[in-house]
């Protein structure tokens, strides 16, 4: 626990916050990022079909030319 409250300390002091709130400032933030994940992890399985990178590459360029085409 010595090593926690050391690195607690140095960035309290780095961001110029006491450590208390920048240890609030911490846990609110992996709360927020655990509620995300919650629910991206919810929506995956309603999503449909995955992509793979090629796929999405192709498919943008094909919106690129329908829009130069439409200027």
């Amino acid at each position: 626990m010595l090593e926690v409250d050391k690195l607690l300390e140095a960035m309290a002091r780095k961001t110029g916050q006491t450590k208390s709130e920048f240890a609030a400032a911490a846990i609110l933030e992996k709360i927020e990022d655990m509620e995300d994940l919650a629910i991206a992890e919810e929506r995956v399985p309603t999503m449909g079909k995955t992509l793979s990178w090629e796929e999405v590459a192709a498919e943008l360029d094909k919106l690129d030319a329908a829009n130069e085409a439409a200027a």
